[in-house]
């Protein structure tokens, strides 16, 4: 228990301090354990990846899982303006990352999804998501 508490108390000490970058701050906020595994697989590719990547690795993965999600909430028959509405957060992640045109092919989708028609998502999400 006391181990614990010093290694939180570190952690807590390197953020106050700023030695963790803002990168590492946004990947803290994934699961760890879906973290470990990108890091692991990785590993055993013998790739290194800097936390830049990782990030967006895990954005594109968040991504496809809102996408999943929303193709399963139309096919409930769920409204589509509202799913759409919902889909933003992949177009604002995308932007944060400065991926101006995944930001604009996202944005297509969403548009589309808004008019009814999932046809450009669900094909995104068949050729670019089928392993997450």
């Amino acid at each position: 228990m006391k181990t614990r508490l010093t290694a939180v108390a570190f952690i807590a000490a390197l953020l106050l301090s700023g030695c963790f970058s803002a990168t590492s701050k946004e990947i803290a906020k994934f699961d760890p354990e879906e973290v470990q595994m990108l890091r692991d697989e990785a590993e055993s590719l013998g790739v290194d990846v800097d936390d830049e990547v990782l990030l967006g690795t895990l954005n594109f993965r968040e991504s496809c899982r809102e996408m999943k999600k929303a193709l399963k909430d139309l096919a409930k028959g769920e409204d589509a303006a509202g799913i759409a509405d919902g889909l933003v957060t992949i177009t604002d992640g995308a932007e944060k990352e400065g991926q101006l045109e995944m930001k604009g092919t996202y944005q297509e989708m969403i548009d589309l999804v808004r008019l009814g028609d999932s046809t450009g998502m669900q094909t995104f999400v068949e050729n670019s998501c089928q392993s997450m």
